[in-house]
């Protein structure tokens, strides 16, 4: 919306994968976990792997998430229950790959202003165990989000860009912090209550980026490629049917060969593939970050 393109902001906040873990290790920068805590997606999820909070941002990707798209706790509530610290979304809301899509995309980036001390742009936060706002009730408009360049809103579940519903101000319908998924901004001001809560050591979001603490998660330099690694939903289709593989490997792979083991290659780096006859197939990758090559194999069967 024109009105609001002047307040868009470059938040200059960047998320990386973590190059080794709490213990020094190379590491992928993260587990899967077979568990029933994540069919429901509630607090309990997090009992079952937690690196320190103040040295990395857990997110726990789940069945579901304890009935929402995602939630995730302001550094003031993660302060006094640090065990709860994290973000938990649901697998088809995560970015947009896998079951996911550009639409749900959002929701990731929306928890990660909460994990950044951003409420929705009505006010308040829904996360299992708190009080919040339902979104659109008309007593929002006296409430507030504690930033002065979103306007009053009552909030959105749909993309509606003529909404004025609080004042003679349009409401900020494409902000990460509703819930109209069609956001494309932060505004500055919540840039700066952002850069506030990195800049605080409430629930410890100061030391997230610390020189010491980049190295310590080995992102201090250039990625080393330590293990290549092929990942794929199913390794078992019908003749003709296509399976999904897709590059697993880590970290800084530049260069890919897929071998699949019937006579055909692929330089892509998530490449579909379909049989054309019945059989079991070894299927190889070699990655390789510009020098060094690594070769890694798993099975594939027709039938």
């Amino acid at each position: 919306m024109p009105f609001f393109k002047p307040r868009a902001a470059d938040c200059k906040i960047h998320f990386i994968l973590a190059h080794r873990d709490p213990s020094g290790n190379y590491h992928p920068g993260y587990h899967r976990i077979r568990s029933s805590a994540s069919l429901t997606g509630g607090h309990e999820v997090k009992d079952l792997i937690q690196w320190p909070r103040d040295k990395y941002l857990n997110i726990y990707v789940c069945r579901d998430a304890a009935g929402l798209a995602g939630h995730a706790l302001m550094p003031f509530q993660a302060d006094t229950l640090p065990q709860w610290d994290g973000i938990v979304i649901r697998h088809d809301y995560y970015c947009n790959i896998g079951t996911s899509n550009d639409f749900k995309s959002v929701v990731l980036t929306h928890e990660a202003g909460h994990f950044l001390n951003l409420f929705h742009v009505w006010g308040g936060n829904k996360v299992p165990g708190f009080y919040y706002l339902p979104v659109g009730h008309p007593n929002n408009c006296n409430y507030d989000d504690a930033v002065a360049d979103t306007p009053p809103t009552i909030g959105w579940t749909a993309c509606n860009l003529s909404a004025s519903s609080c004042d003679s101000l349009p409401d900020n319908v494409q902000n990460f912090m509703d819930y109209a998924y069609c956001a494309r901004m932060f505004t500055e001001g919540q840039k700066q209550r952002m850069h506030g809560a990195l800049n605080s050591p409430v629930a410890g979001r100061n030391q997230l980026w610390t020189a010491s603490n980049l190295q310590a998660a080995g992102l201090d330099g250039p990625a080393t490629l330590c293990e290549a690694r092929i990942g794929a939903p199913r390794t078992v289709a019908c003749v003709g049917e296509a399976l999904h593989f897709y590059d697993d490997s880590y970290h800084g792979a530049l260069n890919f060969l897929w071998d699949f083991g019937d006579g055909t290659t692929s330089s892509e780096r998530h490449p579909i593939h379909p049989y054309t006859q019945r059989g079991t197939y070894d299927v190889t990758l070699t990655v390789t970050d510009g020098t060094t090559p690594h070769p890694h194999s798993r099975g594939a069967r027709t039938c």
